[in-house]
């Protein structure tokens, strides 16, 4: 059943060059409110903030 949802994943490549999944979010379909949000979370786990 389709729900109309949008899951977003976040990617980033660590110090040994292998993926890591940074982040997840499932929510509407609003895909830039999500987007946002989660690009904003993921900055304030950041070591650098």
């Amino acid at each position: 059943m389709f729900c109309g949802c949008s899951v977003l994943i976040a990617v980033g490549i660590n110090e040994e060059a292998l993926r890591e999944v940074l982040g997840l979010m499932i929510g509407d379909s609003e895909l830039e409110k999500l987007l946002r949000i989660l690009f904003m979370a993921e900055a304030e786990r950041a070591p650098w903030s």
